[in-house]
């Protein structure tokens, strides 16, 4: 869970706000499009080829659609500190269709699993009762994640000489908290979406406040932070890999249905959704591969099904869905940081950064010249140093000082 919450705080101090004006809708559909698909179509391989009832075929399918942000979140980030395809805004755009599509298809895992072992439920009003309930969850949490965040960007003071530490400090335990009761209250993708949305609301406010995020201490902490806990992670995923359970005729169902339905369905998919979005065919193909990472979810939501079969002598069941991600965890989760590191800087275009241009850096009535504030005090301590101000600038310019009260 500490793993998770931090992949999601980093992917969503990562996010560009301004990427929602232009390409809102290319979001969108790059985040709910080829992941439904891809659902759809392993559920009917799983009902139709090893025989499963079709409650247990949709949780198949959300277990295996899932992408992993954890595998790939490092490489965007470089790819987008060193500039490529942030013409347009690539990286960005990723790093949110990877989180939206990790949040739909766990959430939708979540009711599927709830309709699968609860044997309370035994009519459609129930089942209604839960798609309502995971609804309102999701509003929530958006909700209950924009406040957190609002709240964190004013709080500690951005004068405070120790503000990146508070800041640092309250956003990763709000960020763990969240993941962990969301945990167990068994609604963890409210949990995951809360605190990409938390994380996010107090980017754009610090960018506001003039910290952008080439110079966020907090982003510096994070990437810092990373270089321990990747390694770790995918070790952890690692462990929960025995191929010595793998049976034969499973494996080579899977090795049938994984490379040829489900990952050509999601490439074919992702290439039509960013079609006339502005983008040539090296970035389209760029983007379409990229959408095959996957790895984190599969090693997290097979065991729980394992787990529960077990007690429900449903294990035959549950075998076919946990041999299938334990295959699907090792051909496709190296795929990611291969095609981002070789093809990202052959199929994108590199931007060079202009980190002085960012508009975030001072705020619009300032002007290059003037020398920045202190750090830890405000630029005008009263009102009566804001009138001499205002008076020596009038002195020897001709004209009134027009700053406003910061």
């Amino acid at each position: 869970a500490i793993v998770v919450a931090f992949i999601l705080l980093r992917a969503g101090l990562n996010i560009e706000a301004s990427i929602f004006k232009t390409r809102g809708g290319l979001i969108s559909r790059m985040a709910f499009i080829p992941g439904l698909s891809e659902m759809l179509v392993a559920s009917s391989f799983a009902f139709f080829l090893f025989k499963l009832p079709w409650f247990w075929s949709f949780l198949f399918g959300c277990s295996v659609a899932p992408l992993s942000p954890l595998a790939i979140i490092y490489s965007l980030v470089k790819l987008r500190e060193s500039g490529y395809g942030e013409d347009k805004g690539i990286s960005s755009v990723l790093l949110m269709m990877y989180a939206l599509d990790n949040i739909t298809l766990v959430t939708l895992f979540g009711v599927f699993f709830t309709i699968t072992f609860d044997v309370k439920i035994a009519d459609k009003k129930t089942i209604g009762i839960i798609f309502m309930q995971t609804f309102f969850a999701i509003c929530g949490s958006i909700g209950v994640g924009f406040v957190m965040g609002v709240f964190i960007t004013f709080f500690p003071h951005r004068y405070d000489p120790y503000c990146g530490v508070w800041r640092t400090v309250l956003l990763t335990c709000s960020g763990f908290g969240t993941v962990l009761l969301t945990h167990i209250l068994k609604i963890d993708g409210a949990g995951y979406l809360c605190t990409i949305v938390m994380a996010f609301t107090a980017s754009v406010g610090w960018k506001a406040l003039g910290t952008p995020n080439y110079s966020n201490p907090v982003n510096m902490v994070f990437a810092m932070v990373w270089h321990v806990l990747q390694p770790t992670a995918l070790g952890l995923i690692g462990a929960e890999v025995n191929i010595f359970e793998l049976e034969n005729h499973t494996v080579k169902a899977a090795l049938l249905v994984i490379p040829f339905c489900m990952m050509q369905t999601r490439f074919v998919m992702a290439f039509l959704t960013t079609s006339m979005a502005g983008f040539n065919l090296k970035e389209r193909l760029f983007m379409s591969l990229l959408a095959l990472t996957k790895g984190t979810p599969q090693a997290a939501l097979a065991p729980m099904a394992m787990d529960l079969a077990h007690g429900r002598n449903q294990a035959h069941f549950a075998k076919h869905l946990l041999h299938v991600c334990v295959l699907e965890v090792l051909v496709t989760l190296p795929l990611g940081p291969l095609i981002a590191t070789f093809t990202g800087p052959l199929l994108l275009t590199k931007h060079e950064v202009n980190r002085g241009s960012d508009e975030t850096y001072l705020p619009q009535h300032e002007s290059w010249d003037e020398e920045p504030p202190p750090i830890g005090r405000p630029r005008y301590r009263s009102v009566v140093s804001r009138i001499n101000t205002d008076n020596e600038f009038m002195l020897y310019t001709g004209r009134r000082h027009t700053d406003s009260f910061v």
